[in-house]
């Protein structure tokens, strides 16, 4: 099987460097990795979702054609772990990230964690529980107070991550991440082992059209060009992705984005 890059687009939230989103694409595969933004850094100072996002992408642009999804998340899970290095405090998140990967060989896509898939008209929305339980209650949160009169968009669109309402949740999510029997349990690319449970694997056989977007994205949109349109509405109608979404923090007064932001649609022939 070939494919034909229609479409993409890897733009992060402020600045280049900062980004945590990789987008890889080779002869065989196609890959959108997510780097977590509440990935602790590393000794050296290197943000941890981009150190996973890196070694990931390493693994994506060398895979073997005719591989499985079990042996690249165990490769992404290895390369992750090497590159992370002794971990002291494992009450701190480690250096993590999601990813969706595109098989041309194998007519799969392979999804850990909460990346978006689209098949044709068949939408896969990548949310889990660990993300629409906070998301939920930070959205009430700060309704409530720009109800009562005890903030303003302003105010909210100037809280940085690590003081939205969820925080304390994202401090000990770790104790969830690759647990397969905790309801809140979900699984990235973190250095240990995934279980099976959390590598899902959707078949492409007879599908004309694949999209594979992160998160910074709430749908799957059918082009880039809705998507885009989408998140422009939602920045003018609802800033703080409070009222018509559960976001994960508001749309920064001058910026474009709200998370770092990846999409791809491909043409399967």
């Amino acid at each position: 099987m070939t494919f034909t890059v229609l479409e993409q687009f890897c733009e992060g939230k402020g600045q280049p460097e900062a980004c945590e989103d990789r987008l890889v694409i080779t002869p065989h595969f196609v890959a959108v990795i997510d780097g977590a933004t509440s990935s602790a850094p590393l000794a050296s100072g290197k943000a941890g979702g981009i150190v996973a996002a890196e070694a990931i992408a390493r693994v994506v642009q060398t895979f073997p054609a005719d591989s499985t999804a079990e042996t690249f998340v165990k490769l992404a899970t290895q390369a992750v772990f090497e590159d992370t290095g002794h971990w002291p405090d494992e009450s701190q998140n480690r250096p993590c990230a999601a990813v969706v990967v595109y098989s041309a060989a194998r007519q799969e896509v392979w999804r850990v964690c909460d990346c978006h898939i689209r098949l044709d008209d068949k939408v896969l929305d990548g949310e889990i529980s660990a993300g629409r339980i906070p998301y939920t209650y930070r959205s009430a949160i700060i309704r409530a107070r720009l109800a009562l009169g005890q903030t303003t968009v302003e105010i909210e669109q100037a809280r940085p991550t690590n003081q939205q309402p969820f925080w304390p949740f994202v401090e000990v999510q770790n104790v969830f991440l690759n647990h397969p029997t905790d309801p809140m349990g979900f699984g990235a690319i973190n250095g240990l082992p995934v279980p099976e449970k959390f590598i899902e694997i959707h078949s492409t056989k007879g599908v004309g059209e694949i999209v594979l977007c992160s998160d910074g994205f709430f749908a799957p949109a059918p082009t880039l060009a809705e998507g885009l349109a989408e998140l422009a509405r939602l920045k003018r109608e609802d800033p703080l992705l409070c009222l018509q979404v559960n976001g994960s923090r508001p749309f920064p007064m001058n910026g474009r984005f709200f998370d770092d932001t990846t999409y791809v649609r491909l043409l399967q022939r």
